[in-house]
């Protein structure tokens, strides 16, 4: 297949063209799939670092009892949101 982005990351008309090839019948090799599959990976990542960025929200000027422990928890949140992060596919764990 063609199209394959040279970035990290593939380009979103790749993706559509695996799409459509394999739902006009066609079969995806390994390399397609594994590549598909990172994909899948790099997106949830993606949304998971959102997620932990949300959940370290500067709460300064707001009103939430600042002290030493509220910096903390908030750290904390956030990590815990990124160990939900996935191996990449191709590599070792």
């Amino acid at each position: 297949m063609t199209g394959k982005s040279t970035e990290p990351g593939l380009g979103t008309e790749y993706l559509e063209s695996m799409r459509t090839y394999v739902s006009l019948g066609g079969t995806l090799g390994h390399e397609n799939a594994l590549d598909l599959l990172d994909e899948v990976g790099r997106r949830c990542n993606q949304l998971i670092e959102e997620c932990a960025a949300a959940a370290e929200l500067d709460l300064t000027n707001r009103e939430w009892v600042q002290d030493e422990h509220s910096e903390a928890l908030l750290k904390r949140a956030g990590d815990n949101v990124r160990r939900l992060k996935t191996y990449p596919l191709n590599s070792p764990k």
